[in-house]
């Protein structure tokens, strides 16, 4: 699994591209734990899905993993743009009440910066 890992004005924004299965969480999980702790700024975080066509239980766990980690610093975790598919499934198994949702890349980047903001007065 592909994933882009960035930091912008202590926001973390990840990308990862291609289907997040067991196959590939354990590639996710092993970019994603190098990159936590070199980011010791970050506590919000952004995940861009718009690359992700399929998710299933691992991918789901991934994502509550990474949760715990950002509320471990007083951060959260939000979704961007995911597909039909990936968006079933966090309708599904109800994760979509523990995660913001955002159609849109750019409106889920100004929600997390001002809860950043708001965490930080």
């Amino acid at each position: 699994m592909a994933v882009i890992l960035e930091v912008r004005n202590a926001l973390g924004i990840i990308t990862p591209s291609g289907p997040l299965d067991a196959a590939a969480v354990e590639s996710f999980h092993a970019q994603m734990a190098a990159w936590w702790e070199a980011s010791d700024q970050v506590a919000h975080v952004v995940v861009d899905l718009d690359q992700v066509g399929f998710m299933d239980s691992s991918g789901l766990g991934a994502l509550i993993g990474l949760a715990r980690r950002t509320a471990s610093r007083g951060g959260s975790v939000r979704l961007a743009r995911p597909r039909d598919s990936v968006k079933l499934v966090l309708d599904i198994t109800r994760a979509s009440r523990l995660f913001p949702i955002h159609g849109d890349l750019g409106q889920a980047i100004a929600a997390a910066e001002a809860g950043a903001g708001a965490a930080g007065a």
